[in-house]
């Protein structure tokens, strides 16, 4: 089991013995599936496991899944878009997906700038940052809608990217780690 395997084990088992019996049920949760050779526990693949190709992304998925507990509701409504998309492999079929939901990601992030700063943030002081961060996000939204409007696409995993990267810092200000 890879270490972000390890990492979030305790999290999805102690997220569903919270969620059975809140849904009704009384059966035990389920022990986890076996890994696969790459590390990914089977049937999981199409949920949002935070693991990313090498040179993709950034060193610290692992602990991406407890950290956006702490996410506003905005951030996190942008983030159920964006992940998805993010975690496919590169390719035609994420270029098209990404195309699909550039819009959305766009609009998302437009709510998140107009959204009250959350709290956290102006208790650490950094209203101006985070003002900045939302705008860069928006901003690279737009050019990925915009990338999605070429011919050919030929942009869309820069643009992606570079919006994933955008996401994580306004993400980030949301973490507890200040």
């Amino acid at each position: 089991m890879n270490s972000a395997a390890r990492t979030l084990a305790p999290i999805f088992a102690l997220a569903l013995a919270f969620a059975v019996p809140a849904c009704g049920g009384a059966a035990p949760p389920a022990p986890a599936a076996p890994a696969a050779p790459d590390g990914h526990e089977k049937g999981r693949e199409k949920e949002h496991d935070h693991s990313h190709e090498k040179g993709e992304g950034h060193g610290h998925h692992g602990e991406e899944h407890a950290e956006h507990q702490h996410l506003s509701p905005q951030v996190k409504d942008l983030h159920e878009t964006l992940a998805p998309v993010w975690h496919l492999p590169k390719g035609p079929e994420r270029a098209a997906k990404t195309c699909e939901k550039a819009l959305a990601m766009h609009d998302k992030s437009v709510v998140v700038q107009n959204a009250a700063t959350p709290d956290l943030v102006k208790e650490h002081g950094k209203e101006a940052e985070w003002k900045a961060a939302v705008a860069e996000m928006v901003v690279s939204g737009k050019a990925l809608v915009t990338e999605c409007e070429k011919e050919g696409r030929p942009a869309v995993e820069e643009r992606l990217t570079a919006f994933h990267e955008r996401f994580h810092k306004v993400a980030e200000m949301l973490e507890h780690k200040h």
